[in-house]
Order: structure tokens, then sequence, then C-alpha cells
């Protein structure tokens, strides 16, 4: 034995009282051991208890390390929200089931650092996870409707699942943080434009979207009133006004939800700049009211000649 692992002590030696059985909860047993639940448990939060049910119902459960744990006198002092979401539906699943806990062991479950999105989409083997997660996030919002409400929660079963059932995602999040630093647009909002542009118009050629995307970034050679010059000059003046509304609400001046509503405007004007250019339209501007209730949709019509 090293003088390491002399230091530790007593501590090499686990817990003979502490046993781990895995265990197929079914909605009935979820039920009876929610009322063992100790009276100092942590709030109920409902929204984690539907992240849970969801990913239930979807078939996006995984069996973790992480599981239910009971006291010595049999009370239950984690878990709480899984239970709940098991009992409230009618599907059993697996999870690891801790019994002989000690009391003492209460006051430090769950005070560590919690593991974000981006680091569950890291371990998976994702790149550019900050952004990757942002992006999956906004496309969910503009498919649902729902880029207007300032609630975005997604548990990380969630991010992974919807990250292989969006093809091409990845690839939309490089070129979003390419398009970032040439246009100051923020990067999941052009990652989301693209995905969603790509993804309506799958008929579109190679050729097709290497002249759009190649002529949003670089801005070379486009004529007057091109959409993707347009474009550009549109998201470096968004920019602008995207630090002074940050400003004014970092100030107490104004109270708007920054960073959703200027993702917002983003993925609206990107997407009439994608309709014009498809369309071979001209216009000076895109307008677009921010108060409006939908978005902007991808345009269907055929992809029209240039002169």
């Amino acid at each position: 034995m090293d003088d390491r692992q002399l230091s530790l002590g007593s501590g090499l030696t686990p817990p003979a009282e502490i046993q781990m059985v895995l265990t197929l909860v079914t909605p009935e047993l979820a039920r009876e051991w929610l009322k063992r639940n100790i009276k100092h448990n942590r709030p109920i939060s409902t929204a984690k208890v539907k992240q849970w049910r969801t990913a239930i119902d979807a078939g996006r459960w995984r069996l973790t390390h992480q599981g239910i744990a009971f006291d010595p006198d049999g009370n239950l002092i984690d878990g709480q929200h899984r239970l709940m979401a098991i009992g409230s539906g009618n599907v059993p699943v697996w999870i690891p089931v801790f019994y002989g806990v000690p009391a003492e062991c209460f006051a430090v479950l769950d005070v560590n650092y919690h593991r974000s999105a981006a680091n569950s989409l890291s371990i998976a083997g994702h790149k550019n996870t900050a952004t990757l997660a942002a992006t999956i996030k906004l496309i969910v919002a503009y498919d649902t409707n729902n880029l207007s409400s300032s609630s975005s929660r997604m548990t990380n079963e969630e991010h992974l699942a919807l990250v292989e059932e969006m093809p091409g995602v990845g690839e939309a999040t490089n070129f979003g943080l390419r398009l970032w630093k040439a246009i100051q647009i923020t990067p999941s909002a052009a990652a989301a434009a693209t995905y969603i542009t790509r993804r309506e118009r799958s008929d579109l050629t190679n050729g097709h979207w290497d002249s759009w995307e190649e002529g949003v970034v670089t801005g070379a050679m486009l004529p007057g009133n091109d959409p993707r010059l347009n474009l550009r000059e549109a998201m470096k003046k968004r920019a602008v006004e995207s630090i002074a509304a940050k400003a004014a609400s970092e100030a107490g001046r104004v109270k708007i939800h920054a960073t959703r509503d200027i993702a917002k405007g983003q993925i609206a004007t990107y997407i009439l700049a994608f309709n014009a250019w498809v369309e071979n339209r001209k216009p000076r501007s895109f307008v677009w009211n921010p108060s409006e209730v939908s978005m902007p949709t991808v345009t269907s019509a055929p992809f029209a000649r240039r002169s």
C-alpha cells in the first residue's frame, strides 16, 4: 500500500450498509415509494417531472448510474422527480435503487456542478457543443412556433436524441460560426436558419447552396440589391441594435428577453432573404414585424432563373 492509499485511511472501505439493486420500477411501485418522501426534500419542479415524463414516453429514458436513494429508515431522500414521472405514466423503467444511504448524505446530494447539454453533447463526441445545443433549442422553438417564449427547458437526453434526428445540424452549426465571424449574426441563430432552409429545400443542388452561403459570407462580386448583400447589411445593423438592447435591458430601462428576441429576428430575416434569393426578387429591405405571432416560412417556389 503506497502513501497515497494510506492517506485515505478508512475511506478505502466502502460502507457495508449501502446496497444497490437494479430494479424495474413500475408506476404503481413509484407511487408507493413516493409515500416515503421526506418532508424536507426540495420542492417539486413540475417542469422537471414533465421533462422526465416526456423522455419516458418518447423512448429516450436511459439507464445511468443515477437513481433512487432511501436512508436506513426507508425514507426517500433522492429521486422524487424520477419517481413522479414514472408514477404519472404507465411505462415501467429500469433504475438503480440504493438502500441504507446515511441521512447525512442528503446534505450533499445534487450540490455539485450540473452537467449542461453542451457537456453531454461533447461527451457523445460532438463539436462546438455550446452553439450546437443552442441551435437545437432554436430549431425546436421555430418548429413549434415558440420563439416568443422565454422558456426553453430541454433535458440533456432530449438534446442527445434530437441531434441524431437532425441530420446536418452539425454542419449547419459550423456554418453558423463561420457566418458569425463574417457578419456578427448570433451563431446559433445563423445555424438554426441554415438548418431550417436546407431541410425545407433539399431539392436545391450543392451549387445552389454554395452560391447562397458563400455569397452571404463574403459578399464578393454581388450586384446591388442582391438579397445576400442585403442580408449582410441587415445583420450588421442588427448587431449594433442588439448591443444597445442588451445594455438597456441590463440597465433596467427596458424589459426584454434579449437573446431569444434577437435570435428570432435574425432567423426571420435570414429566411426572408433566402426566399427573395430563390425567387430572384431584389427588395431593398426585409420587412418583418417582431410582434408577429408566426415566423416566416421557407418558400416552396422553384428556383428562379437568373438573367
